[in-house]
């Protein structure tokens, strides 16, 4: 009986490592101007740090940006995003189709302030903009579909940063 009860763990684990989880993310597609309208702040502005800690038992990623330009909602000198996922002690949690945010890049971010007390981005990597010299473009490593279930086949979209500003401002680009 010990040696059948000793086996089955191992088998479990077997198991386990046979079949694994699958990492995806589905989205809801949503326009640039739905997102800007969803935000009560949206900036223009540059990644300075990030850090990974707890917050009432989840690992989460806070990156601060230095903000160039405040499109919409209160200006102000510096946001801290909030993002579930990160590494704290050796172990990191990752949150598929969630932006990711690095040290040094230049961003536009629709954030919204959430009832407890942190700042989280408007549908996840939808709410960021990577701006490069040609533009500002989504990067969004999820499956994105429309409100009727139909998988979105374009690629994440690209505009303009003056586009960008029109939108955040509530105006048609």
């Amino acid at each position: 009986m010990l040696g059948g009860m000793a086996r089955l763990p191992l088998a479990l684990l077997l198991c386990l490592a046979w079949f694994r989880p699958a990492h995806a993310l589905v989205l809801v597609d949503q326009s640039a101007s739905d997102i800007m309208r969803q935000a009560d702040l949206v900036v223009l502005g540059t990644v300075t740090a990030q850090r990974s800690v707890l917050v009432r038992g989840a690992v989460m990623t806070q990156t601060l940006v230095r903000v160039e330009e405040t499109l919409k909602g209160r200006p102000a000198r510096q946001v801290v995003v909030s993002q579930l996922g990160g590494r704290i002690n050796g172990v990191e949690v990752d949150v598929p189709g969630d932006a990711r945010l690095r040290v040094g890049e230049r961003v536009v971010l629709a954030t919204y302030g959430h009832p407890d007390g942190l700042r989280y981005l408007v549908g996840m990597a939808l709410g960021v903009f990577h701006v490069t010299p040609g533009g500002a473009r989504q990067q969004v490593d999820a499956t994105l579909v429309r409100a009727n279930g139909e998988v979105v086949s374009t690629p994440p979209r690209a505009l303009e940063l003056s586009t960008l500003r029109v939108l955040a401002k509530g105006g048609r680009p």
